[in-house]
């Protein structure tokens, strides 16, 4: 009996402590990203303000991104009437957070910029005020989330995000990574291996690549190809033999991440060794502009971007068949930056949709690069194109 008392009074102890620690771990649990409090942009802007590095290596990507910006607002002045001042703000020297703080005063609705990372990081270790569309996304922007500032660019993190998707749905599950040997690719393959490992798959090799590398070398090491000369089956009488060429058989797709220059050296050197494999890419492999006799290298490519760059024209929304035509008839040269014209267009548009984003997150736009909608962690997601090179051209 004693003994029976002495052990319900253990049992109640326990109890207690763990009701306690389970208290202890609701009161000190970090919000999850869905209770991070936003606050509620207004919902027709007057007065926006964009900030660029107008004079720098990024000036002629600003310019797209301020032309396509302007195009926008033009073609929705013409169908709404709705009338905004707009002001650029070259950001190319000074102290970004003294830029910042000086175009607070003149009162805009929207910030939309800087363009790039290390202006954004800057911009994070101060409050943000004013509803800010920073043009390009950090690394950390799931774990570090601050009012008012949303991140939308030309994120690698969602081409990975969907080209493991992709490759998983197509029923691949090994797959061998070659990525530039710098912190860029790094970064991409990491963040690859993360989400496409995540999900079921395995890498079964990762290899970087430089401007040094004898790529047909890597390839075969990617590969672990093996050469061999067997008895031609033709000539079944004669000495004379034939090579056979075999690989690696953990592997049943390539993710390539490359420019176009480099795209076109590689991806015919992984169709020689490795036809039977399937090669994906994100948008990087594709300059953005149709060029069918030099991109013939990139035959059977699978690869992701946005539909303003790998879409007929025609197929786009009028909205953006207007803009476009717009966009051609003023800056003809237009075909060279033709993402960061996309870039400048879909910040517009964002610009003026803020409040359906931030109070309905259902909410998406038919954006230029990409169908865009507003994440839990202030980041603008876009969704993608796939596509097939054919014959030269993204099919």
């Amino acid at each position: 009996m004693h003994g029976s008392i002495k052990m319900k009074h253990l049992i109640k102890i326990i109890l207690i402590i763990s009701l306690n620690f389970l208290i202890g771990c609701e009161l000190f649990q970090e919000p999850t990203p869905a209770t991070v409090q936003r606050p509620i942009p207004v919902s027709n802007p007057q007065n926006i303000i964009l900030l660029l590095p107008l004079n720098n290596e990024f000036a002629n990507e600003s310019q797209a991104i301020y032309n396509g910006f302007l195009a926008a607002y033009y073609y929705d002045k013409q169908q709404t009437g709705h009338d905004i001042n707009i002001k650029v703000t070259d950001v190319t020297t000074g102290n970004i957070q003294e830029i910042y703080q000086q175009t607070l005063i003149e009162n805009p609705d929207v910030i939309v910029g800087p363009l790039t990372k290390p202006s954004i990081e800057a911009l994070t270790t101060n409050d943000i005020s004013i509803p800010t569309i920073a043009l390009n996304t950090l690394d950390n922007y799931q774990t570090k989330i601050i009012p008012n500032l949303y991140q939308f660019g030309l994120a690698t993190q969602d081409e990975t995000e969907q080209v493991a998707a992709k490759i998983l749905e197509n029923q691949r599950f090994h797959t061998a990574i070659m990525v530039p040997d710098n912190s860029w690719g790094k970064t991409i393959a990491n963040n690859f291996q993360h989400q496409y490992t995540a999900k079921g798959g395995t890498i079964s090799i990762t290899i970087g690549y430089s401007n040094q590398t004898d790529f047909n070398q890597a390839v075969q090491q990617l590969l672990k190809v093996v050469k061999q000369r067997v008895p031609d089956p033709k000539h079944p009488h004669s000495t004379k033999t034939k090579m056979q060429i075999s690989h690696r058989e953990d592997v049943d797709a390539i993710f390539l991440v490359a420019q176009p220059e480099v795209a076109r050296q590689i991806a015919p050197l992984l169709k020689f060794y490795a036809n039977d494999i399937p090669i994906y890419a994100i948008s990087t492999i594709y300059s953005g502009t149709p060029n069918p006799m030099l991109d013939q290298d990139l035959n059977s490519v699978f690869f992701c971007d946005m539909p303003w760059t790998i879409k007929n024209p025609v197929l786009l929304s009028p909205q953006l068949q207007a803009i476009r035509e717009q966009i051609m008839t003023l800056w003809p040269d237009f075909a060279n930056y033709t993402k960061f014209y996309a870039l400048g267009i879909d910040s517009y548009f964002l610009a003026t949709s803020l409040n359906k984003l931030t109070t309905n997150p259902q909410t998406t736009i038919d954006g230029a690069t990409g169908i865009l909608h507003l994440d839990n962690y202030n980041h603008i997601y876009r969704t993608l194109d796939w596509t097939q090179v054919q014959q030269g051209v993204p099919q």
